[in-house]
């Protein structure tokens, strides 16, 4: 079956604070991608509270992009939502 132009989700990426800054994170998502490759993926989406600037920061040095942004999609605190797109067809294998 062909599946050019596939497209994924990352729900989460866990890692225990102990290991906060070592790199496991972007090795994850290192392993996810280079997984993701081979079966055709083109795009990885992400949903990310706009305030977490922590994890905002990962995905963008990780090469995601905003696309686009749900307002007030989260409640305890009401928050808006950042939808971000990684291309995999412009990033290294």
């Amino acid at each position: 079956k062909d599946h050019r132009g596939c497209e994924s989700e990352l729900y989460q990426i866990a890692r225990a604070d102990l290991t906060s800054g070592t790199g496991g994170g972007h090795g994850l998502l290192s392993a996810f991608t280079k997984q993701s490759k081979p079966q055709s993926v083109t795009h990885v989406w992400l949903q990310v509270r706009a305030g977490n600037n922590r994890a905002v920061s990962f995905y963008k040095e990780s090469g995601f992009e905003e696309f686009t942004r749900r307002r007030n999609f989260y409640t305890n605190p009401k928050e808006d939502a950042l939808i971000m797109r990684l291309n995999l067809d412009s990033t290294k294998s």
